[in-house]
Formats: structure tokens, sequence, C-alpha cells
């Protein structure tokens, strides 16, 4: 027997090939003549020869799916790698990471290391695909100051990394779009905790004040309890809305704005200043025979509109204080705003333009400012003694409601201060002040709350 049928005959061979097949049952022998003999021998060698290699082949497959799986095992058993604390630890590690085709697919853990925030936290206008946010993370951190001395080592991986984003995002205009907005994102984060740290705040358990712009609310991602709403922004913003809607629906408005071209920069004094100003204003045209740039200004609209936002002036003003508490009037100044928007019964025809935009405001301080308004915001409402009665809430239910909703607050508060200090006892009696270098004081105006002001 030769050494290729004994391995034919082997278990491993066997079981590979159900080698029954191969082993021939006895016959009696044939007889064969010279010719066919030769061709037989010729015929059973061939036989035999793609025998073997068809079972070289299977054995090989069989081995490297063994090794394959024991590869396998191997890295899921494998620790992850430890995060680099080195910059150009981090970039090396980056390059080990990116993918063939040029992307980065991290997971959140990894995007949490780079930039002390999830991936899942990061959010986008042009895309969901977590690969092309995440490879986009990337590139914005590797483009950061920190990281450019070691520019020499990613520039082509962040090369590659573009060119197939601008593949997949159909343009590089959308790619820059997409960079841009993460870009704000992670930078704006990265400028909050320099503030903080300026100050020797730890980040993510202080308040914080901002604007409800998108890259703002993406880029800090924290709770509600740490982020509030800027409410100056937000009125502006009411108003803006407003004065958009109502330009759609009114055509005469809509003339009327594109006579005051600097209306929507400054809702507040344009229109009053204008109005002011009217006559002396047309005799000023009149002399240069420019009168007609003046006529289209419908004059009882511009004093209807001045009177009104002379009002949200007030509003505003005790909302943008610097160097005195505000956050007792954020719900007061709800309330107060709705009840200048009022629309009288019976209106005459000349008042419909206006009524039309106090309409319009309602609907934004509903959708723009109320969702803003928190629990905290109606408790230092409460604290403030002269508006402690809620006299400003006209349902008497609604009313006690939010008493109730306050008094329980203000139990969490208490308690939740009790055990955070209880191993500091300097936090609550300490006596020393802070200096607080203040900006300038503005010219004390009228109190938009003094009627709904209650006074012992």
């Amino acid at each position: 027997i030769s050494v290729d049928d004994q391995q034919l005959q082997s278990s491993v061979f066997r079981s590979s090939m159900s080698v029954q097949a191969c082993v021939m049952p006895y016959k009696t022998p044939p007889v064969y003549t010279r010719n066919s003999l030769s061709s037989s021998i010729s015929s059973s060698g061939s036989s035999a020869f793609a025998g073997l290699s068809r079972l070289k082949h299977i054995l090989n497959d069989s081995i490297f799916s063994q090794n394959a799986n024991k590869v396998k095992r191997e890295r899921e058993k494998a620790p992850e790698p430890v995060w680099p604390n080195s910059d150009q630890g981090i970039v090396r590690h980056l390059i080990d990471l990116q993918k063939f085709d040029g992307l980065w697919d991290l997971t959140n853990e990894q995007i949490e290391k780079l930039t002390n925030k999830s991936l899942s936290s990061y959010q986008s206008q042009h895309t969901t695909d977590q690969q092309i946010i995440s490879s986009a993370i990337v590139i914005v951190v590797l483009e950061q100051k920190r990281f450019e001395e070691q520019k020499k080592l990613w520039q082509a991986c962040a090369d590659k990394t573009k060119r197939r984003l601008t593949e997949l995002l159909s343009g590089n205009d959308r790619l820059e779009l997409l960079l841009q907005e993460i870009r704000g994102q992670v930078t704006t984060d990265t400028s909050v905790k320099d503030i903080f740290n300026s100050f020797n705040l730890s980040y993510g358990d202080k308040p914080i004040t901002t604007d409800a712009g998108s890259s703002m609310v993406a880029a800090l991602k924290i709770t509600d309890e740490a982020r509030f709403s800027c409410m100056a922004h937000r009125c502006n913003t009411v108003l803006e809305t407003a004065w958009n809607e109502t330009i759609k629906k009114q055509k005469d408005f809509e003339i009327f704005c594109n006579c005051v071209k600097d209306l929507r920069k400054s809702y507040f004094t344009v229109h009053d200043s204008l109005n002011a100003c009217f006559e002396t204003l047309v005799q000023i045209l009149r002399g240069r025979n420019e009168q007609h740039q003046i006529f289209p200004i419908n004059t009882v609209l511009l004093a209807d509109i001045g009177d009104l936002m002379r009002k949200f002036a007030l509003i505003f003003d005790h909302l943008e204080f610097s160097n005195h508490p505000a956050l007792q009037n954020i719900v007061p100044s709800y309330y107060k705003m709705a009840h200048y928007c009022r629309i009288e019964k019976n209106a005459p025809q000349q008042k419909l333009i206006i009524n039309a935009l106090k309409s319009e405001i309602i609907k934004a301080l509903d959708d723009k400012y109320w969702p803003s308004i928190t629990t905290l915001h109606w408790i230092a409402t409460y604290l403030e003694p002269t508006f402690k009665h809620l006299a400003f809430v006209d349902d008497k239910k609604d009313s006690e409601m939010r008493k109730n909703e306050i008094r329980k607050g203000l139990h969490v508060l208490v308690n939740d201060t009790l055990k955070m200090n209880d191993n500091d006892p300097e936090v609550l009696t300490s006596s020393s002040s802070f200096l607080v270098k203040s900006s300038p004081r503005k010219r004390r105006k009228d109190d938009p709350f003094a009627n709904i002001r209650q006074h012992k």
C-alpha cells in the first residue's frame, strides 16, 4: 500500500470525506489485456489524484475554520485597549482604529474618551449614520490645536476620510456643513469647560444659562436641571417668530416691514424712535424732495407697534439684568406679555394688523417661552415676597396647583442641600461674601410688575 493510500485509510480523512466510498469491496480480480491494463491504471491514477486534491482542500478549510474560530474567541476574551493619555498616543490609536475605507466606526465609549461626550449625544441635520458622524468627530478633534504637533501623523488619514465622506454625502458642500455642525458641538463644549475651569468650578453639576440654539443644546447635552434657557433670548425669539408669521399672512404688514428696514434688528426701540420723530422726518425728506420714501409707512400701525413694544422693552430689561437676580421675573413676565397681547372685541378694521401680530405673539409665547419655564422658576417667584401669592395667575385652581408643586419642590431642594453639605457645615454657616465686578447699572425704568405685586 502506498503512502497516499495509507493516508486515505486514516480516520481524519474518513471523517472528512465519508471515505467508505473510497474503500473498494473485494471482488475476483479481473483479467486485463495490455491495452486495457494501461488504460485502467491511467484512469484509476487520475481518480485517486482528484480525490486526494479534494481531500486536501477540505482539510485545509477545516483547519482554517478552526484557526479562525480560535482567533475570534481570543479577541472576544481580550480586554479593551487602555485609552492613551498622551496626545501622540491618542493620534496613533486613532490611526489604528481607522477602517480600510477611511471611516472611523468608534463606539460610544471611545467617543466619550475622545470628547468627554458619548456618540449618541451628537446630532446632525445632514445625516443619522453613526459611522459618518463618528468620522466627522474624529476629523474635528484632530484639527484642534492640541494635535497640531502630530499633524504629519494624521493628515493623510484625515484626507482619506474626507474623500470617503465627500462620496457618501454627495458633495464637498454637504461635508463642510456637517463638519461645521460637529465643530460647533465639540468646540462649544470645550469652551464652556474652559470657562468653568477658569473659575475652579466642576463641570456638569452647576446650573448654566444659555440660549436655546441647537448647537449649544447639543454641545452641552446635560440635564434640564443643569441647563436653563436664557429667557431674554427666548423673549426675542418670540417676537421674531411672531413677526415672520405675521408677514406671511398680512400683505400690508409685509409692506410696512419693507419700509422699516431695521425692524428685526431692534424690536424694542426702532418703532418708538421712528414714531417720535416721524413729523420731523417728514419735514427733512420734504426738503430733499424725497417725502415719497416715508408715505407708505402706516402711521396708525406704527403708533400701535410703538406702544406694544414699549411694554415689551420693560419686560426684556427685567429679564436680562446682569447685576441683579432675574430668576423670579421669568414667570410673571409670561403672564404680563400674554396680558399685553389680549385682543379687544369688536376692534375696528384699522386694528386688524396689530391684532394679527398680537395673536402670533401669544402663539409664540406658548411655543417658545412657556416650555422653558421650570419648577425652579416657580420657586424663585414664590420666594419673592411680592409675588408669593401668585396674584397674576387668574385661574384659582391653577394657582393652588402651582403652589403645591412649589412646596414639594422646596422640600426636595432643602433635603438635597442638607445631604450635600452634611460633611461641610461651613457651606451653610459661612458669612464670607464674594465680590463680583458687575457691569454698569442701566438707567432705572418703570417696573412692569408694579400692578401685580402684593406689598405688606
